[in-house]
């Protein structure tokens, strides 16, 4: 079983100090159990650092909300998963902070910033100033002249970065309502009446990355085992969009749903391009002795 490590005490211990973040653009998905359904939102890291993550999500988060997030880390290294906690999200920037990971996630996690560090923060040597002659009054004229066209030259981008910021985030935000399916309730409806079922055997023959499903400290302490069925949405990147149990013990039933919400595929395609298929999944719980 995948053991997490819980950060909040280190969290709360270095608050003070804050962790240090670095500029990272990467893809990244956060899952939010809402009702009992879990729910994928998509979303785009802007920084990110040991202590937590900032990203553009193109959906509603709400402040103090648990979530579950994979943040896709560039130069070949594996994604980082982890649970955290929603601080706050204006418009569509919303700042979210670890409070558990997997160990070989929190290592990955930690390369990278050692990794994206010293160069980000490149060390700058203070050079002495040399020694010159005065300049003639015309030089120094000239001089004024063109330190006052750049100065007003950065004082007009300084006036428009707002506008290309507001102008940027918009486009993102047409980008995902296009891209993606699932944030609007009529769009999701659609999109499932044409869902294709297909039978789980051949689905387990495209599993890329599976989840192990923790188990439960009360069926530990009554000694319940058994097998979960669960119905899974696919989407067409292969990554599950909804799981929901439909049968099995109910105190297993929700370990194996928080383990299959990880999992992904290789995109099931129909006349050569991925599509969007409904399937079912067992999980078996059994005890070692």
């Amino acid at each position: 079983m995948s053991q997490v490590v819980p950060l909040t005490s280190a969290i709360d211990t270095q608050e003070r100090r804050r962790f240090s973040r670095f500029p990272l653009t990467a893809p990244m998905d956060v899952v939010v159990l809402r009702s009992g359904i879990p729910s994928t939102i998509p979303g785009r890291c802007i920084d990110l650092g040991e202590g937590g993550v900032s990203a553009i999500m193109a959906g509603e988060l709400r402040a103090g909300e648990s979530v579950g997030l994979e943040i896709k880390l560039p130069v070949g290294m594996e994604p980082v998963q982890a649970k955290a906690v929603v601080r706050d999200q204006k418009d569509l920037l919303c700042r979210l902070q670890f409070v558990g990971m997997r160990p070989d996630a929190f290592s990955a996690l930690q390369a990278w910033v050692q990794l994206i560090g010293p160069r980000a923060m490149p060390n700058i040597a203070i050079l002495p100033a040399e020694k010159k002659d005065p300049a003639p009054a015309q030089a120094r004229r000239t001089e004024t002249r063109v330190r006052r066209r750049r100065q007003s030259r950065k004082a007009k981008w300084m006036a428009l970065s707002p506008l290309i910021v507001v102008l940027a985030a918009v486009l993102v935000w047409w980008a995902w309502q296009n891209d993606w399916i699932g944030f609007d309730p009529d769009s999701t409806t659609s999109a499932q009446s044409q869902l294709l079922k297909v039978p789980s055997s051949i689905m387990e023959r495209s599993l890329l990355h599976r989840v192990e499903p923790t188990y439960p400290e009360e069926a530990l302490k009554r000694k319940t085992e058994g097998l979960v069925v669960v119905g899974a949405i696919i989407g067409t990147d292969g990554a599950v969009k909804q799981v929901q149990p439909l049968s099995g013990p109910d105190v297993l039933a929700r370990a194996a749903v928080d383990a299959v919400k990880w999992w992904r595929f290789q995109p099931y395609e129909v006349n050569g391009r991925p599509a969007q298929v409904q399937t079912t999944i067992e999980v078996d719980f059994q005890l070692h002795e």
